[in-house]
């Protein structure tokens, strides 16, 4: 599921609690893995390294999350469409440009937004959510390395960082741009994964794998682009869109490179409320009331950003860094032109 369809839909959301959402579920105890088989609970680096038996084993790769420091993308458009028509949008109910600062959401706090406008949609029932908007996402964050010197008064840390924080639009032929390997050096490629049964591609933190500690660092803010991470999830099931089933697809927006459209269903698990059928007498607004995850926790509850590590022979190097998954639970309210007397 991809971490966007939180974000997009939140804005729209009329004074929605942020924490109204089941709290997240962070691993303890042997449940804390660089390796997990499911997402089941949060695995932090700070947890992993109070924990030894959670460390990496030699010659093996993994992830541990860590706090995103900043974390931004920009809406511009959201429309309804009808699975049995095709796969185009069939009107549109917001339009604007609305950047999202996840990382200044805090726990408690609330959203606004709006207000959504049926009016260009004609009678009928929609099933499918369209959403347009920025494809690159500006992230930066920071964590402890997952081991022991990740502890103590002055444990040493990871960072976002400058060699690879930019990004190119190119994303058709993986292999331009993407490499699969613990020991990268390819630097005309800045996505890394340890292999390619790995369905996240992570932006590199350094020329090659790195051990070098970024206490005394800066978070840079880094760019990864959403459709190269839609390119490598492609499953080829509808056409001229990049899907990981059919419930859930991406494409560049044609009328601009740097924008991508994502098409949603009600076959996405975290998505209620679809499908929204519009009457000659409903057709003027509706909610989308989210409930999602905040990374701003404190504590060691970190969030909103994934490393990537490798031990390398007994040496913890990390390989790069991905803009994170949160939590969502998402209900879209039914069509209403209010009390009409």
């Amino acid at each position: 599921m991809s971490k966007f369809l939180i974000l997009i839909l939140s804005v729209f959301a009329m004074t929605t609690s942020a924490s109204a959402q089941t709290a997240p579920s962070f691993c303890s105890g042997a449940n804390i893995d660089m390796t997990p088989a499911n997402d089941s609970c949060i695995t932090t680096c700070k947890a992993v390294a109070a924990r030894s038996a959670s460390y990496l084993s030699n010659n093996t790769s993994g992830f541990c999350i860590g706090q995103a420091t900043y974390s931004k993308f920009t809406i511009f458009k959201l429309a309804l469409g009808r699975d049995s028509a095709g796969t185009e949008a069939l009107c549109d109910i917001w339009n604007g440009e609305l950047p999202i600062i996840n990382s200044a959401n805090a726990p408690g706090a609330k959203v606004t937004g709006g207000p959504i406008d049926l009016s260009r949609c004609a009678a009928g029932t929609y099933d499918t959510v369209h959403v347009t908007m920025s494809r690159f996402t500006e992230f930066a964050g920071n964590t402890v390395f997952p081991n022991a010197s990740g502890t103590g008064a002055s444990p040493a840390m990871v960072r976002t960082t400058a060699p690879f924080s930019n990004s190119t639009t190119g994303y058709a032929t993986i292999n331009d741009w993407l490499e699969d390997s613990t020991s990268h050096s390819t630097n005309s490629k800045p996505y890394v994964r340890p292999s390619n049964s790995w369905n996240t591609a992570f932006k590199k933190l350094a020329a090659t794998p790195s051990a070098t500690d970024l206490t005394s660092s800066s978070d840079v803010k880094m760019y990864y682009d959403e459709l190269k991470g839609a390119k490598i999830n492609d499953a080829a099931v509808v056409a001229n869109w990049l899907c990981e089933a059919v419930s859930l697809c991406t494409r560049q927006d044609p009328n601009d490179q740097n924008q991508i459209e994502m098409r949603l269903t009600s076959a996405v698990d975290v998505l209620a409320g679809l499908p929204v059928v519009i009457t000659k007498d409903n057709a003027c607004t509706l909610d989308f009331q989210p409930s999602y995850y905040a990374f701003n926790r404190g504590s060691s509850q970190e969030m909103g950003i994934k490393f990537l590590w490798h031990n390398d022979a007994g040496t913890l190097k990390y390989l790069g860094a991905y803009p994170g998954e949160s939590g969502l639970m998402v209900t879209i309210g039914k069509p209403t032109c209010g009390n009409r007397g």
